[in-house]
């Protein structure tokens, strides 16, 4: 039996987008939410649909652009990940929506006020754009921003400049 030498094997992997370790990719993010069916309300205010994967009283999906934006109860992740009697605090990271215009950006934050968010920062003039934060009922932490150069391209999807090229 003849076995590939391992530089022929790492050849191959390289030339074909294998790699070893973890890929440049998220694919779920997932919220710990204190009641499911109310979050799920709230995202449908939002504007977002439940995906029919959804398991009904355990689990929430939706189709994002590339990604699946999950919602599990909060108890059900703590016991999944062994955290039992520990609560997250919300804000150590943000869930960001990058707008083609300004009043596009105006526009989205609205909508999730409107749904039943809680505006944490109004719109303000950062370095880099006009910015403004907003917490979700279970105080998931979501930034809006219109940064130009960063607008989303037609299919919705925030493509980096140095990427543009590529």
């Amino acid at each position: 039996m003849h076995f590939a030498a391992p530089q022929q094997i790492l050849s191959f992997r390289l030339r074909f987008g294998y790699s070893y370790g973890m890929s440049k990719s998220i694919h779920l993010i997932t919220l710990g939410v204190e009641d499911l069916n109310a979050s799920l309300a709230f995202y449908e205010r939002f504007g977002w649909t439940k995906a029919p994967e959804s398991v009904d009283g355990n689990v929430v999906f939706f189709q994002a652009n590339g990604f699946v934006l999950g919602l599990y109860p909060q108890d059900k992740l703590s016991a999944d990940t062994g955290q039992t009697g520990i609560k997250p605090v919300p804000g150590g990271i943000t869930i960001g929506q990058n707008f083609e215009s300004r009043n596009a950006m105006k526009d989205g934050l609205s909508k999730f006020i409107s749904a039943g968010g809680t505006i944490l920062r109004e719109p303000f003039e950062a370095p880099w754009g006009l910015i403004a934060y907003a917490a979700d009922i279970d105080g998931h932490v979501w930034e809006f921003a219109h940064v130009p150069g960063f607008e989303p391209d037609a299919d919705g999807r925030l493509i980096l400049p140095s990427g543009k090229t590529q």
